[in-house]
């Protein structure tokens, strides 16, 4: 005999049961709905026992659940359902305190709306990974938690927020960049990158400085526009944020090799020493 059926599986999320005797079974979506129609009180979990948001286990193992302790806690709850009705009614709001009390005091590493994706997910039944992928700039790097008590081999480590005055010498960066260009400039896409990058390299040559800004004098505007867009994907690049970054670790480097200077700066009558605004 089934006794329950899992949130959400009258409106074509989940599909499991639970029989009298404690076992339980994937059915079809017709037999699920037949059974939803004719006992709406079929359609929930069994009480949540001694958990409440208030009063959270401790996980397991280390600071934060595991993504399935934390999956198994909240769907003790039953979530919002349309079918039950009176009495059986469900609005939700329990499962919503328990995941919001989860990520208020990060016993999760995830925001409370992804944290509500990922238990629709494991409701309906869709695969999903046993470890929380987070990424962090914080320097606390356990925060991925693997469902073992293994440590981890290699903990993920924030990018470095390095300045960009603290350089290696250029003249030794120049040689060790030179043995690799000849293979980096095979693709075409960084050909037609290192062409502005050598316009700029005889600009340094002739001027004595590879800085160039709106207002210095004997810069084509091509080459202004180029490196006004160059600051911003360096900037984006020390920060660690590499979506639709044009700033690679070669490409910084033969930044850094002529002292290329990419913070905020006001320009300064002197193409050669621009004042900081920092």
């Amino acid at each position: 005999k089934v006794v329950k059926i899992r949130p959400g599986a009258a409106h074509d999320k989940d599909r499991r049961c639970l029989y009298e005797d404690g076992d339980e079974e994937d059915l079809s979506l017709e037999e699920l709905k037949i059974l939803a129609s004719l006992d709406p009180t079929l359609v929930g979990f069994d009480s949540a026992d001694d958990i409440s948001a208030s009063n959270l286990p401790k996980p397991a193992n280390g600071k934060v659940y595991t993504k399935m302790e934390a999956l198994q806690i909240i769907t003790k709850f039953p979530k919002k359902n349309q079918i039950a009705s009176g009495p059986d009614y469900c609005d939700g709001r329990e499962r919503g305190q328990v995941i919001k009390e989860m990520t208020t005091k990060g016993l999760v590493p995830i925001s409370e709306r992804n944290l509500y994706k990922y238990v629709q997910k494991y409701e309906a039944g869709i695969p999903i990974t046993s470890e929380w992928l987070v990424s962090t700039k914080h320097k606390d790097v356990d925060l991925i938690v693997r469902d073992s008590n293994q440590p981890l081999s290699n903990p993920i480590q924030p990018r470095s927020h390095s300045n960009q005055r603290r350089r290696t010498n250029p003249n030794q960066l120049s040689r060790d960049l030179a043995s690799k260009l000849d293979e980096y400039l095979e693709i075409d896409k960084n050909k037609r990158w290192y062409e502005m990058f050598e316009k700029l390299k005889a600009f340094k040559s002739m001027h004595g400085t590879a800085n160039i800004y709106s207002k210095t004098p004997g810069a084509d505007e091509e080459l202004k526009g180029w490196l006004k867009q160059m600051r911003f994907h360096c900037r984006k690049f020390v920060r660690g944020d590499t979506e639709n970054v044009r700033v690679d670790e070669m490409r910084f480097a033969l930044f850094q090799s002529i002292g290329f200077e990419f913070d905020l700066v006001q320009y300064s009558s002197n193409p050669s020493n621009p004042s900081s605004t920092k």
